[in-house]
């Protein structure tokens, strides 16, 4: 019985939707992208647009995920705007988040 359930597993596997890609946004000199990877759902990172260096991350919302699930569990980003100086994460779920950019990130 468990290796049906493994087997039964796999096949759900080949079904996964591949995670949106996200355009980077460009504020301020700084690069805002969304890697949306199965290893980092919700995160959003900043990069300095003349260096290329990585200047900042943050976890936006976590995701639990059951062991033996459909992939389905994932939530990503789907969107990303800058509103009021905010950086404005919209997810899968419609959750939107407002999020304050640090001031010693940004260059202008």
């Amino acid at each position: 019985m468990f290796c049906g359930l493994v087997y039964a597993k796999g096949l759900s596997l080949t079904k996964a939707i591949a995670p949106p890609k996200i355009s980077p946004l460009i504020y301020k000199g700084i690069k805002f992208v969304v890697p949306n990877t199965v290893k980092e759902v919700g995160y959003v990172q900043a990069w300095d647009v003349a260096t290329g260096q990585k200047v900042w991350e943050k976890k936006v919302y976590r995701v639990i995920i059951m062991p033996f699930s459909e992939d389905s569990q994932y939530v990503f980003i789907i969107s990303l705007s800058i509103e009021d100086g905010k950086l404005v994460v919209v997810n899968e779920n419609g959750r939107e988040y407002k999020i304050d950019i640090p001031k010693a990130i940004l260059k202008n």
